[in-house]
């Protein structure tokens, strides 16, 4: 047998890299520039130590989740962060689209389900209908 074949049967069954697995190497990374960049100021040892530890600790914790065999615990942990992460980058996409439209357009929250409605700047005062409540609301422009 092949040590690509033994490799090959090793992974199998288990998690693998995956979203957050990324997400938590870029971190680790991060962690070790900073500590990098603390050893050459003189008097940091205490902050390195602690920066040390922690990537050490997230290095631990990311090996565990490549090479667990718990695959549905992965995958719900995996899940909320990209539930997360998608609450958050859909904020600021909402943001971006708000500054591009602003001269046309009006971002209003409907009062009963709380759902951001897009609404075109028309003067006068209007009665709009919530697409998912169906609730009604009035606006003024």
């Amino acid at each position: 047998m092949k040590f690509r074949d033994k490799l090959a049967s090793f992974f199998y069954g288990r998690n693998g890299v995956d979203q957050l697995y990324i997400f938590l190497m870029i971190i680790w990374f991060v962690l070790m520039l900073i500590n990098l960049v603390l050893g050459f100021f003189e008097g940091t040892g205490i902050a390195s130590a602690i920066i040390m530890v922690l990537s050490s600790a997230l290095f631990i914790y990311m090996m565990f989740r490549v090479f667990s065999k718990n695959i549905p615990a992965r995958r719900k942990e995996n899940q909320s962060y990209l539930n997360i992460k998608n609450r958050i980058t859909g904020w600021f996409r909402l943001q971006k689209r708000k500054f591009k439209e602003r001269k046309t357009h009006s971002f209003k929250k409907c009062p009963n389900c709380k759902k951001t409605v897009r609404l075109k700047k028309i003067k006068g005062e209007h009665t709009v209908r919530c697409p998912l409540c169906s609730g009604t609301f009035k606006v003024k422009f």
